[in-house]
């Protein structure tokens, strides 16, 4: 007996499905890591299907098909891929703006610890003296970040911070110290670099590098600084730091060259002051040389007295150092006598004279009785015209001004306050 058959409706869809799924194969035969792949979703839809969908849909490229059967230009005609509209943006992000949202997110640090606004209201003087208690290394550096960054590192503020004494890698500073001009936020003069560059002679004097030294010397000296001093274009404070380190370590010429060279007063005395050495010689050279004025002639003089000078040697050959010409040069210094006038006119400078008379005054009498040389008719000589210059300058001015007894003795009591602590 034959078994039962099965319903002929089943039996048509069986045979149906066959012969399908063999013509489908037959006519559009797919490799089977294909068949894999659209299994898992891996390839894209086709391009019909892409525009039954939409006509601005993105079109997203397939990994896996990139690996197994090229790229995008290799599996298509170029002018079949989709192209997408070329996205235009009107907002130009400059290279100084991303470099100064990097330098903002670098220093959020120093924000949290610091009030920048603080900082900013602090006077220069306080502000000097805040840098200088600093004595961490990165927190040098983070201020100048952050100055640099809002536009507010000046030559006075980058100055104190980098002669800051915990400062000892520049080469870790976020900006380039040795090329300044390349950093964007900086918008100085160029007589500010090459003052800076002046600073820097003072840096690597610190940090103990000579070879630093002679080579900013080569590059600049002649160049830049020296011309610099000849048209009077550098303060006292530059140009006694360039005589200085010009003489320790080149000294293509002496003092006495550059003192005739130049004919400054200025620069005659700066010489003296920055030299270590021939400190005679050049007192001599300016008293021969310049015209000067009462007063400059007094304190030249003292300094090129033979017992002063034979202190200053026997000092000088002990221990290197003198303390009596040390004590000459910080009198010139601190009164800046090469810009004396002849004479005082108004009160401030009648303080400043009469402080300097006498300071003057104190060390003639200190190695006077110190060396017991109550003889030496030149001092004496120095000693007795300060006090004629006191009483026909300075005090002249009280009874021209009608002072009473009492301010007069009271200003000359301040005046002696002001001389022992200078």
């Amino acid at each position: 007996m034959f078994p039962k058959s099965t319903s002929p409706v089943a039996n048509r869809a069986v045979i149906r499905s066959v012969t399908r799924l063999i013509s489908n194969k037959s006519k559009n035969f797919e490799p089977e890591n294909v068949v894999l792949a659209d299994a898992l979703n891996l390839l894209s839809p086709t391009t019909e299907t892409v525009h039954h969908e939409t006509t601005n849909s993105t079109f997203k490229p397939s990994l896996f098909s990139n690996l197994t059967r090229g790229s995008a230009t290799e599996q298509f005609k170029v002018d079949d891929l989709i192209k997408l509209p070329t996205k235009t943006t009107t907002t130009h992000i400059t290279e100084n703006y991303v470099h100064n949202l990097l330098l903002g997110i670098s220093s959020s640090n120093l924000v949290n610890k610091s009030n920048i606004s603080a900082l900013g209201e602090m006077s220069s003087k306080d502000l000097t003296t805040f840098i200088k208690s600093i004595k961490d290394e990165q927190r040098i550096f983070e201020l100048i970040e952050l100055f640099y960054s809002q536009n507010k590192l000046t030559l006075k503020v980058l100055t104190d911070l980098v002669l800051n004494k915990s400062v000892i890698n520049l080469e870790k500073s976020p900006i380039n110290l040795l090329e300044l001009r390349n950093n964007a936020n900086l918008d100085w003069d160029e007589l500010s670099y090459t003052q800076f560059n002046i600073i820097l002679l003072k840096k690597y004097h610190d940090l103990r590098k000579p070879l630093l030294i002679i080579k900013n010397l080569r590059e600049n000296f002649s160049s830049k600084y020296y011309p610099l001093i000849e048209k009077n274009r550098l303060t006292s404070f530059y140009e006694r730091i360039v005589w200085k380190f010009n003489f320790e370590y080149i000294k293509q010429f002496d003092e006495l060259y550059y003192i005739k060279r130049l004919n400054s007063l200025k620069s005659s005395f700066l010489i003296w002051e920055s030299s270590s050495e021939n400190n005679l010689k050049i007192v001599q050279s300016i008293l021969e040389i310049h015209t000067l004025n009462k007063l400059q002639r007094i304190f030249l003089t003292v300094c090129a007295n033979d017992l002063i000078q034979r202190d200053i040697s026997q000092e000088l050959s002990v221990g290197n150092v003198s303390k009596t010409l040390s004590n000459l040069k910080k009198i010139s210094i601190k009164y800046q006598i090469y810009n004396l006038s002849e004479y005082p006119t108004n009160e401030n400078s009648r303080s400043v004279y009469y402080s300097l008379i006498n300071n003057v005054e104190n060390l003639i009498l200190n190695e006077l009785i110190d060396r017991e040389e109550s003889q030496n008719l030149e001092l004496l000589q120095l000693l007795k015209e300060i006090k004629q210059f006191r009483e026909q300058y300075v005090m002249k001015l009280f009874r021209k001004n009608e002072w009473t007894e009492l301010e007069q003795l009271r200003w000359v009591e301040a005046q002696l306050l002001l001389g022992t602590k200078g």
